[in-house]
């Protein structure tokens, strides 16, 4: 797959979001979300599908291609590209979008979890489910582990 042949439709995605949906007004009344606005929401979608675009699409061949090797003594060696994009995405903060920005992550509201989600899904199915591992496990450390276990979810 090359990075010119996915697409998302932002256009239609802001239509459901902020015409239908008035999210960003009805998320403005949470304090949570207080500081974040339409602006915002629509820049960290349109920098998602670049992302997904340019990074993660063209990993999709890679990863049919060569798949993951298991060594005899338990080491997994990914496709090319992975350990890349993975690097990308961590330094730009997208492995953990709705985790608290305490813990590395950046406050997003679920709904542009979603969102960030489906764009990358649609890009390579087989990175995102890396990411959603690690965005599991944050979820249980916050959870369930005492506050000594508490590591950025985003490192």
């Amino acid at each position: 797959m090359s990075s010119t042949s996915y697409t998302f439709d932002t256009e239609d995605a802001f239509f459901t979001l902020f015409e239908q949906l008035k999210m960003h007004e009805h998320l403005a009344e949470c304090e949570r979300y207080a500081d974040l606005d339409r602006d915002v929401y629509a820049t960290t979608v349109e920098e998602a599908y670049k992302i997904a675009r340019e990074v993660l699409a063209p990993l999709n061949h890679r990863g049919d291609q060569q798949g993951c090797k298991l060594d005899g003594e338990g080491n997994v060696t990914l496709p090319d590209g992975y350990k890349e994009a993975w690097n990308v995405c961590r330094e730009g903060g997208w492995t953990a979008p709705r985790a608290d920005p305490e813990l590395g992550g950046s406050g997003m509201p679920a709904i542009i979890g979603a969102y960030l989600s489906e764009v990358n899904s649609g890009a390579c199915m087989a990175f995102v489910m890396y990411v959603g591992l690690s965005t599991a496990a944050a979820r249980v450390i916050k959870k369930y582990a005492p506050d000594h276990l508490a590591i950025p979810v985003a490192k």
